[in-house]
């Protein structure tokens, strides 16, 4: 079944003259979203009729695990959100957006790896023993 988005706004847009209308970044990722369920429920031990997710977007993690970017530590503020995430206890993880800081660098790559390690630690431990 296609997911229409942003119908009436694009609607508009046509309408206005602002000739080819994009969808948003926001409204593509509704769309991942709302079209990625469980094609089998049973999977979720906890809550068979209800599937979880968590979104982190555009973490921006820098090689420099203390560099501050804009006041703010963005290594610092993964580490936060993966043990808040993890307390969750979602059926998926959803990370999107720009990762790597600003050139993308092979370190910056690595960093992030290393700092949501404990998601891939958790994801295994939630699947271990499901049936596939």
């Amino acid at each position: 079944m296609p997911v229409h988005l942003n119908v009436g706004k694009r609607s508009r847009e046509r309408q206005s003259g602002l000739g080819d209308a994009r969808i948003t970044r926001r409204c593509f990722l509704a769309a991942c979203v709302a079209g990625c369920t469980r094609v089998n429920r049973s999977e979720s031990f906890t809550r068979p009729h209800e599937t979880t997710w968590a979104l982190l977007s555009d973490p921006h993690i820098h090689s420099a695990r203390d560099a501050q970017i804009r006041g703010a530590c963005m290594a610092d503020n993964l580490r936060a959100v993966v043990e808040d995430v993890i307390s969750l206890r979602p059926d998926h993880v959803l990370i999107n957006g720009d990762v790597a800081f600003a050139e993308g660098l092979p370190a910056d790559y690595a960093a992030f790896q290393d700092i949501i390690s404990p998601l891939h630690r958790y994801a295994a431990a939630s699947h271990a023993g499901r049936p596939r």
